[in-house]
């Protein structure tokens, strides 16, 4: 992900643009009075899926923990250990909680005939206060038992008009205010299946506009100078010595000075 798209991205669910009326009034059901059930978003690769699913638990239960939305993809699991995770999952902490929860499966489909009944079950038990999102390029790779207990939200059928405000306020937001509105529409309507590459795209027209002059290039942070503290030059004249004092260091102590008189008289009785 580029460092526009992050400057970009989305994270409220009222802000995400949808790919069609009818997956806006769903989420609007569930926001507003999600009781059981769980979801299938089902639609090309980058469409907005995994968007929205990051999005959904925060919009229906504003409290949710981290620790009680769960990520799994079933590409890092064999497909028995993907349905006795959530089965554990919904079990410990959707049954044992008043609070909802959430797992996420992403990637889903072609799971065992055996895993997909563990996951039926769990699916069942857990079916108020956690809910499931599967997030899947085709529908068909469902197994038909847990597709019928699910919401569906079809991303395969969009309305590009639905992105062009998106796409405005972005731009907006970088001072460009009189956008050639037919030539946006052409740009989101050849991309809407792929709001990756309608970011790019986007991102493009902000740099070539910067380029031109017709809106303030982002100005570059510049590198910290770091200046050494001063340093006190030394005086080019030697201050005089000073003069030693009655009481220096030269002076001989008193039991060395009584030890050399000591042996001057011994030395001069000896003289004959």
């Amino acid at each position: 992900m580029s460092q526009f798209e992050l400057d970009n991205a989305i994270t409220d669910l009222s802000d995400l643009p949808m790919p069609n009326e009818g997956v806006a009034a769903m989420c609007e059901a569930l926001v507003n009075g999600w009781k059981s059930g769980h979801i299938i978003m089902y639609g090309p690769k980058g469409s907005g899926k995994t968007t929205m699913a990051g999005l959904l638990p925060k919009a229906i239960a504003p409290d949710v923990n981290p620790w009680e939305v769960r990520l799994a993809n079933p590409a890092q699991y064999d497909a028995r250990t993907i349905a006795q995770l959530a089965n554990t999952f919904m079990r410990t902490i959707g049954m044992n909680s008043k609070k909802k929860s959430f797992i996420i499966f992403d990637e889903f489909g072609g799971i065992s005939k055996a895993s997909v009944g563990t996951l039926n079950n769990a699916l069942t038990d857990c079916r108020v206060n956690c809910m499931a999102i599967f997030i899947t390029n085709n529908i068909d790779d469902v197994a038909p038992s847990i597709a019928s207990r699910c919401y569906k939200a079809d991303f395969t059928q969009v309305n590009y008009m639905n992105y062009v405000p998106y796409a405005e306020s972005v731009l907006k937001k970088y001072g460009i205010h009189n956008v050639n509105r037919a030539a946006l529409e052409r740009v989101v309507k050849a991309n809407c299946f792929d709001l990756r590459e309608l970011m790019r795209e986007i991102e493009d027209i902000v740099v070539k506009a910067q380029q031109s002059g017709a809106i303030p290039a982002p100005v570059q942070p510049q590198p910290l100078a770091i200046v050494a503290p001063p340093v006190a030059a030394a005086p080019i004249v030697a201050s005089p010595p000073s003069a030693p004092s009655a009481h220096s260091a030269s002076t001989i102590p008193p039991v060395v000075a009584a030890q050399a008189v000591t042996t001057s008289n011994q030395s001069l009785a000896a003289t004959p």
